[in-house]
């Protein structure tokens, strides 16, 4: 096996070189059915990075947080919820907890650290797989999980990816790492 293997860090902020990209880890989470744990990452992310441009605006009041409280919602819905479209595998009590939490207004993003914590355990855990398997390559499966359009070339991946699995304006960062 290769000496130098990437870090989770390293894939997800799309550093590492073929074939351990972000691209082939989408690929390879969506082969294994569990993307959601990687939209998850990802939209974590976008909530904290927007609750952090209004506190730094000073406008996390509950009539100027609308943004935050969508992003809040749709991670709790999408994620957190029994019943989520994309439920992620988190112990109940933790489930439970930000389930209670008022969204507006929208609660820290330290709320989610747990959540988080979980979801980058599993993300690990699949690297490690996909390391023994040493199943990446550089094409892609039949069904990208990155669907391409003409106005989506210019982008660098991983703002594709981040479009593709957020829906919508991107991160600068992978601000889960700060919760």
């Amino acid at each position: 096996m290769d000496a130098q293997l990437p870090t989770l860090d390293d894939i997800l902020l799309n550093n590492a070189s073929p074939p351990w990209t972000l691209r082939a880890f989408a690929a390879h989470l969506n082969r294994h059915r569990c993307l959601e744990v990687l939209q998850f990452v990802f939209d974590a992310d976008r909530y904290a990075t927007c609750y952090e441009a209004l506190a730094k605006n000073n406008t996390m009041s509950s009539n100027n947080s609308s943004a935050a409280d969508v992003v809040w919602r749709k991670l709790m819905q999408l994620y957190i919820h029994p019943s989520g479209e994309r439920q992620l595998n988190i112990p109940e009590r933790e489930r439970e907890h930000l389930l209670c939490l008022p969204s507006i207004p929208p609660p820290h993003p330290s709320e989610l650290r747990e959540a988080c914590r979980c979801s980058y355990d599993l993300l690990n855990d699949s690297l490690a797989a996909l390391f023994h398997a040493r199943e990446p390559t550089n094409h892609l499966p039949q069904s990208d999980p990155i669907p391409r359009s003409p106005k989506r070339e210019k982008r660098n991946l991983r703002q594709e990816v981040m479009l593709s699995l957020a829906g919508s304006s991107l991160p600068q960062g992978l601000a889960c790492h700060k919760i």
